[in-house]
């Protein structure tokens, strides 16, 4: 039945509608046409905070700009005293966060439309076969109204506004807890400073940085931009969240295999490889995030604590629930192709005594394809190297969020 459906027509019936949490003023959307999306989002972004920064009179000089010997105080090689200033030029990691931000506010779209297609996408390849009760309820149809109708349910406008509202409570505490952990930029604290004249170091970093509280203009753009990326963040976990109850309920209203001569060339799970990728990605990102945050700006440790407690859950959900109903449903649908090669491989012994050439040659091919079978990635998900990297970044951002509790215990 399905193969006789128009793209059209899979689309209404089995795509995952994540889009719908789109916001009616679309200020996260990027469009088609993503590299522009972000090539200008970063251009808006860095014109205001240059522009902020300028009238704030904290924009500095090119004597500000000193990454080298940042870099050689960051791991110890101390070049020269560390000045109580950091400028927009000096403020490296802000403008990293920037550029993270608006490949956040590219991806969220990018990756609905990838979801969007991916369920019909292999349903027309025939590596998705939709279940049906009694032969008449197409279970996968149903499955996907339902949580279609969820996700509608959440992008109410009162909705969205609860979202911002979280979205300025979050940047708030991170603006606030910067000011009152007076620890900003600590890592590069001059060895030579102790008690009072290091705290002093910090109080005079913090009102010298362009972003502080102490600069109306830097710190009104900050916030706009950082209010701007939790919400994206917001919006796209909650997609996150019923994207997973969607492919978890694959195991029970679907069929799941891989198609050798699929026409996508991967077994008819490309676009959901692709889909699975930008899952990677963006965890990457917000990883990373988390770990500029932890290691300069100084929020407190019980903030930092909980914002990784709430990537970690993520992250664990993300990366195995959608694994398991894969890798289950790929697995046995490969141990049913082993045995029936292996049964083929059993009719050639029993047909001929001596095996002739033929035969011998063609039961070798039936091994080596049980073999492949057993060595080949998983089709569904994307490549081993996202995986790796996005589990890489995970540990060294809970790694520095340890070590940043440790030392915030001890000093306290």
């Amino acid at each position: 039945m399905t193969n006789t459906l128009t793209t059209a027509q899979l689309d209404q019936l089995y795509a995952f509608r994540g889009d719908l949490l789109t916001p009616q003023v679309p200020l996260l959307l990027a469009g088609t046409n993503w590299r522009r999306g972000l090539v200008l989002r970063l251009s808006a972004s860095f014109l205001l905070i240059i522009a902020a920064s300028a009238l704030d009179g904290t924009l500095g000089n090119l004597n500000s700009f000193q990454p080298w010997s940042d870099f050689q105080r960051l791991i110890g090689r101390d070049v020269s005293d560390s000045p109580a200033a950091f400028p927009l030029l000096r403020d490296y990691p802000s403008m990293l966060l920037v550029t993270f931000a608006m490949l956040t506010l590219v991806i969220v779209p990018w990756q609905w439309r990838l979801l969007r297609s991916a369920i019909p996408h292999a349903v027309e390849q025939g590596s998705i076969t939709p279940k049906f009760n009694g032969g008449k309820v197409d279970l996968l149809a149903v499955h996907a109204a339902k949580i279609n109708s969820q996700i509608r349910r959440f992008s109410r406008p009162a909705f969205h506004i609860a979202y911002l509202a979280i979205a300025a409570i979050l940047t708030a505490s991170i603006i606030i807890g910067s000011r009152r952990s007076g620890q900003l930029f600590e890592i590069l604290v001059p060895d030579s400073l102790k008690g009072d004249a290091r705290r002093d170091w910090l109080e005079e970093t913090y009102n010298a940085w362009w972003a502080g509280t102490t600069n109306k203009f830097g710190v009104s753009v900050y916030a706009i931009l950082m209010i701007a990326t939790f919400y994206a963040v917001i919006v796209q976990n909650i997609g996150g969240y019923f994207a997973v109850v969607y492919i978890w309920g694959l195991k029970h209203s679907a069929e799941m295999r891989e198609r050798e001569l699929a026409p996508d060339g991967r077994a008819g799970w490309s676009m959901m490889a692709r889909a699975y990728r930008t899952v990677y990605f963006s965890l990457s990102i917000h990883g990373t995030v988390i770990a500029i945050i932890v290691v300069v700006m100084g929020v407190e440790p019980g903030w930092v604590s909980s914002t990784v407690m709430i990537y970690l859950a993520a992250f664990m959900s993300y990366l195995l629930l959608p694994r398991l109903v894969f890798r289950e449903a790929i697995l046995h649908d490969r141990a049913n192709r082993a045995s029936e090669l292996s049964g083929l491989a059993y009719q050639l012994e029993a047909g001929q005594t001596p095996l002739g050439v033929p035969e011998r040659q063609s039961i070798a091919w039936l091994r080596d394809e049980i073999k492949l079978l057993e060595s080949e990635p998983i089709a569904p998900l994307a490549s081993t190297r996202a995986r790796v990297v996005a589990i890489f970044i995970t540990v060294v951002t809970v790694s520095l969020t340890l070590v940043q509790t440790w030392l915030a215990w001890n000093a306290s």
